[in-house]
This record gives C-alpha cells, sequence and structure tokens, in this order.
C-alpha cells in the first residue's frame, strides 16, 4: 500500500475531470502518509472543484500547516474564501503568502487577487449601507 500509487490514481480522474471519484483515492492516501501537504492541498482543489468550498478550505489549512512554504495552498484557499465571501480572511491569506516568497511566480496573481478581493469588499460594504438606509427609511 502506497499513497504514491492513490496520488496518481486521483491525478488520472483529474485529468477526466471525475472531482467526486478523486476524493476516496485522497483518503486512502492521507491515511498512508498523514504528514504530506501536497495530498492535503490535492484533496483541497478536488472538493474546490465540487464547489465544497468551506470544506477545501480546511484541507488548504492543513496544507498549509504541514508546508507554510507552499503559495498554491495559500492562493486556492484565498479564491475559496473570496468565493464565501469572507474578504478579509482571504486578504489576511494572500499577504501570508506573498510574504512567505515575495519572489514567487504567483505574486502578481496574489496581487491581482488581492485588489480584487478590495474592490468586492468595498462593494460589499456600500450594498450594506445601501441596504440598512434602505431599512431605516422604511421604519419612518
Amino acid at each position: 500500500q502506497n499513497s504514491a500509487a492513490y496520488l496518481l490514481k486521483a491525478r488520472v480522474l483529474q485529468k477526466l475531470e471525475q472531482y467526486r471519484l478523486m476524493i476516496p483515492c485522497f483518503d486512502k492516501a492521507i491515511e498512508l502518509d498523514p504528514n504530506t501537504s501536497c495530498l492535503y492541498f490535492s484533496k483541497g482543489k478536488a472538493l474546490y472543484g465540487l464547489e465544497r468550498y468551506e470544506t477545501a478550505v480546511s484541507y488548504f489549512d492543513k496544507a498549509i500547516e504541514l508546508d507554510p512554504q507552499f503559495p498554491p495552498a495559500y492562493l486556492y484557499k484565498a479564491e475559496a474564501l473570496k468565493i464565501l465571501k469572507h474578504f478579509q480572511r482571504a486578504l489576511e491569506c494572500l499577504e501570508n503568502a506573498i510574504e512567505v516568497d515575495p519572489h514567487s511566480q504567483l505574486v502578481d496573481t496574489f496581487r491581482d487577487l488581492v485588489s480584487e478581493v478590495k474592490r468586492l469588499e468595498e462593494s460589499s460594504s456600500q450594498t450594506t449601507e445601501i441596504c440598512e438606509k434602505d431599512e431605516d427609511s422604511k421604519q419612518h
């Protein structure tokens, strides 16, 4: 029993976009090799592909815990948090990623995403203010 065999099977399934079938492969690989960050990251990506963002974030967190110097885990985590509208957490994640590896090829992507998350956060705040004003005017 070898975690690499399960990872290889999962990657074949990924090429076929069979995300649901990948999950048991990652579960078995993680069971056999629980201290390998790429297994948690890969399962997180599969969950992300299934739009199970909250659960994906927990796997990205575990990947980061095991290997804090792995920028892609931060990027996917930030993307998932952005989708979940956890803008502040997404920003913090991106800032940590840039701090960890300021020379990563992903830095431009990180910076673009930081700008987008800040824009979405501002837009969300403005929407909330408008809704609150609308509620106030209904009460008067």
